[in-house]
């Protein structure tokens, strides 16, 4: 009791204060908003003040009092796929409003396809916001995100979301999201082929096995937290974290000794 929570994100690496906890009966008492899937280490490394305890504020600084807005994304997107003969996928790429799971289309090339999915599309923003979610929904199975041409992460399990924050502009940006489905849906599709590119020393599927799900499903959103930070002095690229008092950490950070007595250093 008495010390000052912090949420670790194993997936990002990133560092931030617990919004709302509590000093109660000699515990501290700690309440966390998940998303499905999604997990966080809390960590307790600072003593907190009495002050602190007896009026629970929030401690974290990358929340903004003004309500987050959606950020509308310049429908269609353009799907390409790698079209050579191994992949065998469409050769032009495909413009479509509605994402979908591909293991569902009716285009063998597409249903069957296995390999790198390219999803492009744009959008608008008037000011750049201190935090802006991307969130891709259900994806199958891996996505690793560009925007204006810069890498902004990847993610490999749910929940497909990333901060974009420090790569977005003022005007017109452009998003790219790159998804690797499994290769069970090409083994899947080759099941009857003759002379098939693809084999197995071992084959414990047939034509008529599911295909997991495949691409980009969605829904896509992207929500902006403002605060009036100017392009130039938005999060810097890298990881951010937050010490106890909800100030930015620098980037190289000594944290005091644990019970082992050993110091503990984090570069963010």
């Amino acid at each position: 009791a008495g010390r000052a929570p912090e949420l670790w994100d194993a997936a990002t690496g990133k560092v931030r204060a617990a919004d709302k906890w509590r000093v109660d009966g000699g515990r501290t008492a700690v309440t966390l908003s998940l998303a499905k899937h999604e997990s966080v280490f809390v960590v307790f490394p600072d003593k907190t003040s009495r002050r602190d305890a007896e009026t629970q504020r929030p401690l974290s600084t990358l929340r903004d009092s003004a309500p987050p807005r959606e950020i509308k994304l310049s429908l269609p997107w353009t799907v390409s796929f790698e079209s050579d003969a191994l992949h065998r996928g469409p050769k032009e790429p495909i413009v479509t409003d509605k994402l979908i799971d591909l293991a569902t289309s009716s285009d063998p090339a597409i249903k069957y396809y296995s390999g790198k999915i390219v999803y492009r599309t744009k959008f608008s923003i008037d000011k750049c916001p201190s935090r802006a979610t991307l969130d891709m929904g259900n994806v199958g199975v891996t996505a690793k995100v560009k925007v204006n041409g810069k890498s902004a992460g990847g993610v490999c399990f749910a929940p497909y979301r990333l901060d974009i924050a420090p790569f977005v502009k003022v005007g017109e940006n452009e998003l790219e999201i790159e998804v690797r489905n499994l290769w069970i849906n090409r083994l899947v599709g080759d099941v009857d082929m003759k002379d098939a590119p693809t084999w197995t020393s071992i084959r414990h599927w047939d034509a008529k096995t599911k295909l997991p799900a495949s691409g980009l499903l969605g829904p896509v959103r992207i929500v902006a937290e403002d605060k009036g930070v100017p392009c130039s002095k938005s999060m810097d690229a890298g990881l951010i974290a937050v010490d106890a008092a909800g100030r930015k950490m620098p980037e190289s950070v000594e944290r005091p000794a644990n019970r082992s007595g050993r110091r503990q250093v984090g570069i963010f």
